[in-house]
This record gives structure tokens, sequence and C-alpha cells, in this order.
């Protein structure tokens, strides 16, 4: 690839000679072998873009001027900034050579625009940013962007004045904790869970000149069956112009096909080179956008014949890679870098994070296979997991995580990206005034005595243990159809038994019993923790524990924590058993507010069941999905 050989030196000039002089790494409790062989003069220096690439470009990653920041600032404008910090590093990091947190950040830079891209549209990119950003380019805004984990770009031609040192701004804008944006894990308070916070640049920033038209975007879709691939390339303006996409085995022309622009069509593979974890083979294509014989644009990338798809056997929905089955497994890699942490030192370290993972599964796998186990569930990414055969979960659809969607950002900021509904899951809450028990009182009855079933209620912990193990084998049997489902052993049962049960108020714990003493159904609330919790801040000690105790007696709200009803009798209204006995409890103790578990939006039944309480939603939780 070309790359511009005095770009480093140039680059260096422009900046303070201070600013080599003053950056030095931080200490880190852990140090990997690329963290101490770190270039703080030649970060990330890869292509940042391995899908669509093109030859000439500019890596802007390395030493920037930064400085902590209020709302009410000014734009530093050609004001050399007090701090000096590694891009792409977030401020928290030890690469960075700061090691610190602000939740304003200002950076800023200078560039010279090589006179070999004269006459061209010089774009600026952002890998990443975390999260709200403004980039001023010699003073002028681009533009606001929002979200800390894609990639952004401007068109900066019209700002570059002259030939000499062009200035490029940042502003910068992390909350972090305080907003409801999509964070991961990230705090600024790290503990348990919660890890520390990745603020500002994260991610390569770089340079690129274009034509005035250009490939904006392309898709790409094999079907192995048909030995094809559909190919389509997009363009702002395509009049006049034409696609030339030449898809490559090596060194070899696959085939050659000439189209049209923002539309798709088709590139024939015949006896395709399939790409597996075990044979990860990609195909090279080249895409040129033609001006009758004069090459207006041109960039490479690179694809794979494969096919994914699922398949039921029995009544198990499996995955199928190339039309066969593939056991899964999937680890947990959380992608946090001792002295990066969201940025890797170097590729090497994210190619080797990879292949140890590879390796981890196929050890894995080969266990799972010597104890005749069914399937793995599988790993995600992006990118080099492409070459070196890790298969990526996500080939369909960008699925977030179930979310507290009731923040004021989530749903504009994924719908803004094209990301659609999936699936809701809906919590509800009601309250015990005013309602009429004379209904499911009845119920209650009637069903206890069709069914010769009866109610076990205690006072006591000790009373309730004889009927844990049984109600523990209920658990797994009533569950066991559901897809995932893993029953809990022998080992978890002792472990839960000591650990949770004796914390659980007995009044709180239900069994129900048929005309032979066998157990049919149990349930399980538990006091409202919330307030608690957030009285706590997160911590046990020293008082936390103290708030936790105090909410199981006391707390005025009840959450619906496990119901397991065995099979036989799931579909025999058992549950308005059970609610006429937490009834009896909740109006005794002066419990005010149930809280339901979250429910399937399209689970209409259940919510039919709940409508007769005046029940009203609490909360939302949406999964969200996009078409790639």
């Amino acid at each position: 690839m070309k790359r511009i050989s005095s770009k480093i030196l140039l680059l260096l000039l422009l900046l303070p000679l201070s600013i080599m002089a003053q950056w030095t790494p931080k200490l880190t409790p852990i140090k990997t072998q690329w963290g101490k062989n770190f270039d703080a003069n030649n970060p990330l220096p890869e292509y940042p873009r391995p899908q669509m690439v093109r030859t000439d470009w500019m890596n802007l990653n390395g030493y920037w001027e930064y400085k902590s920041g209020t709302s009410a600032d000014t734009v530093p404008r050609n004001t050399t900034l007090s701090g000096r910090i590694v891009v792409p590093y977030a401020i928290e990091s030890t690469l960075s050579g700061v090691v610190k947190h602000f939740d304003r950040l200002w950076y800023r830079r200078t560039f010279a625009v090589p006179t070999a891209w004269s006459g061209k549209r010089i774009l600026l990119h952002f890998g990443a940013v975390d999260w709200e950003s403004e980039v001023y380019i010699n003073g002028v805004s681009k533009g606001i962007h929002k979200g800390g984990y894609d990639a952004f770009s401007y068109d900066i031609t019209d700002q570059l004045v002259g030939t000499g040192p062009q200035e490029v701004i940042v502003r910068v804008f992390d909350p972090t904790r305080d907003y409801g944006q999509p964070r991961g894990k990230q705090t600024t308070a790290p503990s348990g869970a919660m890890y520390s916070c990745s603020t500002g640049i994260w991610q390569t920033v770089w340079l690129e000149p274009v034509a005035d038209r250009n490939v904006s975007s392309l898709k790409m879709i094999p079907d192995i069956d048909k030995g094809t691939l559909t190919v389509r390339v997009n363009t702002a303006d395509s009049t006049g112009l034409t696609v030339v996409a030449t898809a490559k085995d090596g060194e070899t022309i696959i085939q050659t096909v000439t189209a049209k622009l923002n539309k798709s069509f088709t590139v024939s593979v015949p006896n395709a080179k399939l790409w597996s974890p075990d044979s990860p083979f990609l195909y090279d294509m080249t895409i040129v956008l033609k001006r009758g014989s004069e090459t207006v644009d041109s960039i490479g990338t690179y694809f794979g014949m494969r096919k994914i798809s699922r398949k039921t056997v029995g009544s198990v929905t499996k995955l199928y890679l190339n039309n066969q089955f593939v056991f899964q497994m999937g680890p947990l890699d959380q992608g946090y870098w001792p002295e990066g942490i969201y940025t890797a030192p170097s590729d090497a370290a994210l190619k080797y994070d990879i292949e140890v993972t590879k390796a981890l599964i196929n050890k894995v796998e080969e266990l799972g296979r010597k104890h005749n186990m069914d399937h793995m569930e599988g790993p995600m990414g992006f990118s080099n997991l492409d070459k070196v055969g890790i298969l990526s979960e996500g080939f369909d659809q960008l699925g977030n995580m179930i979310t507290w969607y009731s923040q004021p950002y989530y749903i504009t900021h994924f719908e803004q990206l094209g990301f659609v509904k999936e699936k809701e899951y809906i919590e509800s809450d009601f309250s015990f005034k005013g309602i009429n028990p004379e209904p499911f009182q009845k119920a209650s009855e009637l069903i206890k005595k069709r069914y010769e079933l009866r109610s076990l209620n205690f006072t006591k912990t000790k009373d309730i243990m004889p009927y844990v193990d049984k109600m523990f084998d209920l658990f797994n049997e009533s569950y066991a159809k559901l897809q995932s489902f893993v029953p809990i052993n022998d080992i978890q049962k002792a472990y839960f038994k000591k650990k949770y049960i004796s914390f659980i108020n007995p009044e709180y714990i239900k069994f129900i019993l048929d005309k032979n003493d066998n157990m049919i159904a149990f349930a399980i609330v538990m006091p409202g923790f919330a307030q608690a919790l957030r009285k706590a801040n997160g911590k046990l000690f020293p008082i936390g524990f103290y708030h936790l105790l105090q909410a199981r007696k006391y707390s005025k709200e009840i959450v619906f924590y496990l119901i397991g009803i065995t099979p036989e009798y799931q579909s025999k209204g058992i549950t308005a058993i059970i609610f006429d006995e937490y009834y009896k409890v909740c109006l005794a103790k002066g419990i005010e507010t149930c809280i339901r578990t979250p429910e399937l939006e399209e689970n209409h039944a259940i919510h039919n069941l709940w409508k007769h309480f005046n029940s009203k939603i609490n909360k939302r939780r949406r999964t969200y999905k996009k078409e790639l």
C-alpha cells in the first residue's frame, strides 16, 4: 500500500518539540509484550478500514495537545494546549501518557495536506470518540457527533486554508454515568463488574483524499448454493459513471463485471472455496469507478464465500455454516487491554488475542465432543476475525444487549443509526390498594378443590429446608424446554440453599402440593431492594448491608422473583393460587406495590391476566437489530 514517505517527519515538525519530551508511559499493574514495545511516535500505523481500501491516506495518530474543559469554554483557536496525549488512546489509559478522567476535554494538533492531493476532496475520519464530539477545522465547526462506538467522517476541503499547517480541534463531552448513553461496562468508579471508562479519542484518526464522485459504501452478499456474489456499490452521484468489479483468487481473476452504480449486480464464483473456521479463505476484489475509459475512483476489498443458516432438528433450532452443523462455544473476551483500555497496543496484539481465543475454542470443542455435548455458543467480532477464521455472530443484524432505554437518549440514538426494534420486554407494577380480591380468591379455591391441591406457608426458615431440593428439581423440570436452559446441579443446589434461602423471608416462599404431597408449583418473591442499593451506592460495607437488611424487613414493595410450575399443571390456573397466597401476606405486612418480572411484549395472555389488577408499565427493555 502506498504511504507518504515523509509523513511522520512532516507531522512531527509541525508539532511543538516539547510534546515528545513531556510524554512518558504511566505505570500499569499488568504489562503486555506489546505495551512494553509500544512506539508512541507511530501508534497503530495500520490502514484503519480494511473492507474499503484506498492507496492514499495519512495517519493522524500520535502526539496531540489536550486540556480539560468546561461547558462555558470558547474554542482554543491557535492556542497551544497545556497537556500532551498520545492518540488514539483514551485519556484514562496508561498508553495515553495521562491517566486522568475529565468529563470535558479539548484536543488540538496541526497537519499539512500533501501537494499531491491537490484537486481532491479531503475527508477527515474518526474511528471512535467517546461520547459527544465537535470537530473544528481552522476554527470552523464541522458538526457534532454523539456515540462512543461508531466511526464518522467530515469533508473538510472547504475549511482548509492555503498550503501550510492546518489546525484541527476536537471538543469532547463524556458524562459516562450521568446521561444514559450506551457505555458498556464503563464507569468513573471501577469496581466489581464495572471497569475504567474510555473518554475521548480511542480509535484511529486519519485523512483521505477522494475524487468529487467516489465510492461511498458497498455491500456484498455471498450465495454458496448458486455460486454467486451479489454486490452493490453506492455513490452520491452516479451520472455518467459505471463500476467495474474484479474478483480474484490470489493473482487469478475469477470474473470481471461492468455494472451500474447504486444497483445490485452479480459476480459468478464457480467452485467457490468456502470460508470456514478451519479454512478461512478470502477472495480479493477491486472496485473501480469509470467515466468512459477514465478511472474516477478505485478501492480494494475482500469477501468470503460462506452461508450461515438455521435449521430445526427435533425441537431445537441449530446454527449451520455452509449447510453443515457447526459446534459452537462463546468465550467471554471483554476486549479490555491493561495499557490501552478499549484500544489494543498494536494490531499484532489484536491478532494474538484472536489466535489464543481460537485455540481455546478448539480445546473446548474437543472437550464438548468427548462428553457428547450438542453445541457451542459462539463469539462475536469483526475484521481480523474474517482472516483468522472466527465465525462472527451478527452476520445479518447487529444486536444490542437488553437495554434500559427509558433514558432520554437511547431510542433516538439507535433509530438514527438505522436500528429497529427486535424484541421488547415490559416490566409492570401494580398497587395492592383498591384491588377486589374476590375473583382470584374464588378461582384459587375452585382450582384447589378441582385438583385436590394445598399450599404450604412458612414462618421459619428451618421449616423450608426439607423442601428446597424438591423446589430446585421442579425448577429444572419447569424450564427444561427453554432454549439454552442449563439445569441447576447438586453443587449449585447446596450453595443456593446455604447462601440465599436463609436470607429470604420465609413468608415470601410458597409451595403448592398435590394430594400425594408432591410439589407441583413454587414461587419466591423478594423485597424491593432498589432503594437500598441506591443508598448503598453499590457497596456493601460499611453500611450498605444495613440498608439491605432494612429493606428485607420494611420494604413497601415486592418483586416477583421466580415461579416454577410442573408442565402437567402449567395451563390449569395455578398462578391464581400463588397470587392469592401472596395477597394475604402483603396485605398483612403493609406491602403497597408489586413489581412483575419482565415479559415479552407479544405475550398477550400474561398481559391480559395482569390488566385486571390495574397494572401499569414501569420499565421497558428493548433489543434492537440492524440489517447489514
